[in-house]
C-alpha cells in the first residue's frame, strides 16, 4: 500500500508521537509531506520526504488566512498532488484535524479515502472559534475515519458532531526498545529526591503549578527534593521568572534537549516524574501524553492530573498517583505522599512498565493502524 502522511514539522520537538508509527509501518511505501521544518534524519524505512516549496510568511494570522484560503491553489498543493499521482498514493492520513482540513481539496481531486489523527489542540481550543467549528462539520462528513487518542477524546468528538461510526480509539505507543528501565536504579539514600518533567514549555503542561507545589513542599521541610526539567518553549523566561521568584534556583534545572538518548538518560537517573497537565486559558487540552508513557516504561512512578485522557495512561494508585488540575495544595500533598511511599517505587515502576507493554507499545499500535488501512483500502491487501 502507497500512503500518504501529511503533517507539519516542528523544529523545536521532537516530535516522536508522530513520526514512531511511520518508521514502524513495514512493508508499504510512505510518502511524508510537510509544510513544517525539514527533518529528513526523522524518517526511517525508505519514507520519501516532500517539503513544500512555498515561501510562507511565519506562524501569524496573515499565514494561516493565506493556509486557509490559498492552500489549494498554491504551487505546494500543485507538488504534493503531483508526487501523489506519480507514486501511485492509495490513502491519506493526516495528522492532526487542522492538516486534514488543508488535505480536503486533495482527497477530492484524487479521489482518495482520508484518515485523520487528531491529538488535542485541533479538537479542543481550535473549534473553539464558530469558523473552525463549521470547517469541521465538513471534515466530518467527507472524512473516513478519525483516530483519537483515548476515550475522553472521543467524547470531545462526539461534542463536536463527528458521527461515532467514523470514530476509533488508536493509542499512542513509545518504543519499548528505547525506554526500558536502567539495570541498577541507584537508591538515593541520604541524597535528593529527584522529580523530573518532561515536555514542551506551554501553558497546558502546568509547569508555573509544579514550581509552586515543589515550593510548598520545600517549605513543608522536604529539602531533600530537586526538580529536573527538560524541554523548551515560549514560556521558557516565564518559568525562569517562576523559580527565581519562589527561591528554588538551587532545587531546579532545565534541560533543553531533544535528543532521545539524552532524554531517556534523564528518565534513568531520576526517582519520580510529574506532568500537572491542564486546560489552558484558551481551551488547548492534551491528548495522552507520550512523556507519561515514557517515564512508566522506564519504570518510574507518575505523579499527573485527572485531564483528558492521562487517566487511561496512568492508573491512580496503581502506576502512578492523580490530583485535579491546577490544585497546587493537591500536587504538593500527592508529592509528599510519593516520597513517603519509598518502598513501593519498584513495584508501582514494574506495574507501569507492564501497563504500557500491555496498552502503549508502539508496535501493537502499528498492527491495529495497518488493520484500519486494510478496511478503507481493500484492493491493498489482496
Amino acid at each position: 500500500m502507497t500512503i500518504a502522511h501529511y503533517l507539519y514539522i516542528d523544529a523545536r520537538l521532537p516530535e516522536s508521537f508522530l513520526t514512531d508509527p511511520i518508521n514502524h509501518l513495514a512493508g508499504h511505501k510512505q510518502l511524508v509531506l510537510t509544510r513544517g521544518f525539514e527533518k529528513r534524519e526523522l524518517f526511517k524505512n525508505g519514507a520519501v520526504l516532500v517539503k513544500a516549496g512555498d515561501k510562507y510568511l511565519g506562524d501569524n494570522r496573515l499565514r494561516r488566512v493565506y493556509d486557509r484560503l490559498f492552500f489549494p491553489y498554491s504551487g505546494s498543493f500543485r507538488r504534493f498532488a503531483g508526487v501523489l499521482r506519480a507514486h501511485g498514493a492509495q490513502l491519506i492520513h493526516a495528522h492532526f484535524a487542522t492538516d486534514a482540513l488543508e488535505m480536503l481539496p486533495m482527497k477530492r481531486r484524487l479521489r482518495l479515502p482520508l484518515v485523520t489523527s487528531c491529538y488535542g489542540y485541533d479538537v479542543s481550543a481550535f473549534p473553539q472559534k464558530r469558523v473552525n467549528h463549521l470547517r469541521l462539520q465538513r471534515l466530518f462528513r467527507e472524512g473516513e475515519l478519525f483516530l483519537v487518542l483515548s476515550r475522553d477524546m472521543k467524547r470531545d468528538l462526539l461534542r463536536l458532531g463527528c458521527p461515532e461510526d467514523k470514530i476509533a480509539v488508536h493509542h499512542l505507543g513509545v518504543d519499548l526498545q528505547h525506554f526500558r528501565p536502567p539495570a541498577n536504579r541507584p537508591r538515593r539514600t541520604g541524597k535528593r529526591v529527584r522529580f523530573l518533567c518532561v515536555g514542551f514549555f506551554v501553558e497546558k503542561k502546568g509547569y508555573l503549578v509544579l514550581l509552586e507545589a515543589l515550593a510548598r513542599l520545600v517549605a513543608n521541610g522536604h529539602r531533600e527534593v530537586e526538580l529536573v526539567i527538560v524541554g523548551q518553549g515560549p514560556l521558557e523566561q516565564k518559568i525562569k521568572a517562576h523559580i527565581r521568584a519562589l527561591d528554588l534556583a538551587e532545587r531546579v534545572r532545565l534541560v533543553q534537549t531533544t535528543e532521545r538518548a539524552q532524554v531517556v538518560a534523564q528518565y534513568q537517573a531520576s526517582d519520580l516524574f510529574v506532568l500537572p497537565s491542564l486546560t489552558a486559558s484558551d481551551g488547548n487540552k492534551e491528548g495522552t501524553p507520550t512523556v507519561l508513557m515514557e517515564a512508566q516504561a522506564v519504570g518510574l512512578p507518575v505523579i499527573s492530573t485527572y485531564h483528558a485522557g492521562i487517566p487511561e495512561v496512568v492508573l491512580d494508585g496503581e502506576t502512578g498517583w492523580l490530583v485535579p488540575e491546577k490544585d497546587v495544595e493537591a500536587l504538593a500533598q500527592k508529592m509528599e505522599h510519593a516520597l513517603a511511599s519509598r518502598d513501593a517505587w519498584h513495584e508501582m515502576g514494574a506495574r507501569g512498565r507492564a501497563h504500557v507493554e500491555r496498552e502503549f507499545n508502539i508496535r501493537t499500535q502499528v498492527v491495529r493502524l495497518e488493520q484500519w488501512y486494510r478496511e478503507l483500502v481493500p484492493s491493498a491487501s489482496k
